[in-house]
């Protein structure tokens, strides 16, 4: 960050506010040259040297303390509001958070049907950069009448309330007590900033605003941090005239960025003058929005167009809509075969946000990993980045993506899968994350090792040798490979920690370590790959050695707060009956290291989700991590279909299936996000169709897809 920062820059604006004589301090020299106080004399005041307040305040010094801070404060007679502002822009310099590409805010569906059952009141719900993110009608009518009342849907062109209020003259016209509402504006503005100093939006519609309004200019150079949790205004409204209204912020449990704002009416004259719109809005938005303009005097002139002029989304299915299947049979698919409640349930669980470590993921929808081989030099292009961000559009919540070769000459078999090395290969990934992000969803690289999987020959480099735990193959075959010396053992650690740190550094939300499938982390945990007779293999404590040695590395490469997630499974890739564990106490004893190690969230992959893992209990494999581990887990297996992924390998397709089993089990919170594979590998729409509800709507799955990135 250049120049004094948000910190140095508040500090000062507080200091030459205040006069010599507001903190008993005597003007005994030459007329003063600087406005307020010196630094000097803050120094004095709080008790520390002037050559640190002076570096604080020029945005040198990031480190204060607490006590440190609390002098400064009780020196410049800061408020309640403004010590709390000073303590979050202290917090955001010491820690100078890493750079983030901004995500659309989303709006979780407790939240719209808390809006939906605030019929009768006027109610908003804002962003954090008072983007409105919704609004009931009687909310849509008493503010913004003139605008499109499904502008909040579409992320792009969402109405901004401090937009509208400095720019928009129908808005300005509203509030009868305009600059007192505006100082409340900024004044939460200047609360935001301190909480998100790196948010470049937020940093955008600040210089929006700066240029375009010198009202906002003097507001915003005071300085002063006035957030309003209750206040009451005089409307001048265009359709019901005079209207008092108490206004309520209300904080958000789930969403603390988010708030819901509700009006209430001061007095029996407003009372009625709500009444009167509530039935005045019933005409629809277009006749709404036609009364509210045309009540509006002419000497306004055109109306602001820009960003706060949203437009609803357009790609919406239609009820009657004519579709074809993937094997190209027609059909008709209407909305209304879909019941209300169904639809409701679905959104009301899939739509909870859930938080991994440092990383919120906006829904429990993920994207299962899977490889696809459309890279040739491990470089993923453009058709690669539309693959993922088309399925963060449509609501995907997180992308894991497919496996990734890590900088080891052993790791892969292929030139055309994807690498997570070297210079190319990152910036095509840097792109895709950057995609993933803008079109709303979150994204982590899984990172690879294929050990002896790999054939002697294989690219990408072909005099690499296949290694694992004891040189031995999944079918037993010995000869084909080595056993991995300490050296072996030190590169592939490095390797792991080494991508894992340029993931965060290119921007991506975390990642998640491939240890399933009877590949070389895998090959490890398994008695029948590792027969080693050193602190690496023997009994299965014994036999996670590797892996939690591998999983701390790539902890300790990383921020604290950045997920590392790990893929497990009972079955190998060439034997379905093979398991790590046959009781809940083994695999207790082969988890718990890697979770103390530093793993966040486990994804244990399974073929048929439903299936319960242990004679005795329901509980699928997944269900029993959580269960075991207490970190958040990730189920995956057919979600959505009727056959499992082995019969795609043999070229058969698979019909949908019905997801209240998956429902249930999330409800009762067995497992906190669902990995879906194959069906959206069909239709990047899936989770979409399935949020609103639109079931009739799936595909079913056509075993073609896999050679395409549709």
């Amino acid at each position: 960050m250049n120049g004094p920062g948000p910190l140095g820059a508040f500090l000062r604006a507080r200091r030459t506010r205040l006069r010599p004589e507001d903190v008993g301090l005597r003007e005994l020299g030459p007329r003063r040259r600087v406005a307020g106080l010196r630094r000097e004399e803050v120094a004095q005041l709080a008790g520390v040297s002037v050559s640190y307040y002076t570096r604080l305040e020029q945005g040198l010094s990031r480190g204060a303390s607490a006590e440190v801070l609390d002098a400064i404060a009780r020196a410049l007679l800061l408020g309640d509001h403004e010590r709390g502002h000073l303590d979050r822009l202290a917090a955001a310099a010491r820690h100078a958070p890493r750079a983030s590409r901004p995500r659309p805010e989303r709006l979780a569906a407790e939240t719209r049907d808390l809006l939906r059952a605030l019929d009768g009141v006027p109610a908003v719900v804002l962003g954090r950069r008072t983007d409105v993110l919704a609004w009931n009608a009687l909310g849509h009518a008493l503010l913004a009448g003139h605008l499109d009342f499904g502008g909040p849907d579409d992320p792009a062109g969402r109405p901004n309330l401090s937009r509208m209020l400095f720019l928009d003259a129908h808005t300005r016209e509203l509030y009868a007590d305009w600059q007192r509402k505006a100082r409340t504006v900024v004044g939460n503005l200047r609360t935001a900033v301190g909480s998100h100093p790196e948010d470049p939006l937020l940093t955008g519609l600040i210089g929006e605003l700066t240029m375009r309004s010198p009202e906002f200019v003097a507001l915003w150079g005071d300085h002063r941090v006035a957030p309003c949790d209750t206040d009451a205004h005089r409307l001048h409204h265009p359709v019901v005239g005079p209207v008092t209204v108490t206004q309520q912020m209300l904080s958000i449990a789930r969403s603390p960025d988010q708030a819901l704002i509700v009006y209430t009416a001061a007095g029996s004259s407003s009372s009625r003058a709500l009444a009167l719109l509530g039935r005045t809005s019933g005409l629809g938005s277009a006749a709404a929005g036609a009364q509210w303009r045309g009540s509006q005097r002419d000497s306004h002139g055109p109306r602001n167009a820009g960003p706060s002029q949203a437009v609803g989304r357009g790609d919406r299915s239609r009820p009657g809509a004519h579709h074809r299947s993937p094997r190209g049979i027609p059909m008709t698919v209407t909305e209304s075969s879909v019941t209300e409640s169904a639809a409701s349930r679905a959104a009301g669980i899939l739509s909870r946000p859930v938080t991994i470590n440092g990383l919120t993921v906006p829904n429990r929808i993920a994207m299962a990993p899977m490889t696809r081989a459309f890279s040739p030099g491990g470089v993923p292009g453009e058709d690669v980045r539309s693959y993922y961000a088309r399925r963060a559009a449509a609501g995907v919540g997180l992308i894991v993506t497919e496996g990734t070769y890590v900088g080891h000459e052993s790791a892969g078999q292929s030139d055309t899968i994807p690498r997570f090395h070297g210079e190319e290969q990152l910036a095509g990934w840097a792109r895709v994350a950057e995609d993933v992000h803008a079109a709303g969803g979150t994204i982590v690289p899984q990172l690879w090792h294929i050990g002896m999987v790999r054939k002697q020959g294989d690219p990408p480099f072909a005099d690499a040798p296949a290694i694992g735990p004891s040189g031995i193959r999944l079918d037993g075959t010995e000869g084909t490979g080595r056993a991995m010396t300490r050296a072996d053992l030190d590169a592939v650690v490095g390797a792991f920690a080494e991508a894992a740190a340029a993931a965060e550094r290119i921007g991506f939300d975390g990642v998640e370590l491939h240890g399933a499938h009877g590949y070389l982390l895998d090959q490890f945990l398994w008695a029948g790959t590792n027969r080693r007779t050193d602190a690496y293999g023997g009994d299965p404590v014994a036999r996670t050695k590797f892996t939690a040695e591998l999983v701390a590395a790539v902890r300790a490469a990383v921020s604290p707060d950045f997920p590392v997630i790990f893929r497990y499974s009972q079955w190998k890739s060439e034997n379905y009956d093979a398991r790590l564990a046959d009781t809940p106490a083994e695999l207790e004893a082969i988890l718990a290291p890697l979770a103390e190690a530093g793993v966040d969230a486990f994804h244990a992959s399974t073929r048929r989700y439903w299936v319960p893992e242990f004679d005795g209990s329901d509980l699928n494999l997944a269900g029993w991590t959580k269960k075991l581990t207490g970190r958040p887990a990730i189920t995956v297996g057919s979600v959505g279909l009727d056959g499992d992924f082995v019969h795609a390998f043999m070229g058969e397709g698979a019909a949908v299936q019905g997801i209240d089993n998956l429902l249930d089990r999330l409800e009762r919170d067995e497992f906190d996000l669902v990995a879906v594979g194959r069906a959206l590998l069909q239709d990047p729409q899936w989770a979409a169709k399935v949020l609103s509800g639109r079931f009739a709507d799936l595909r079913p799955y056509d075993a073609a897809a896999i050679r395409t990135l549709s």
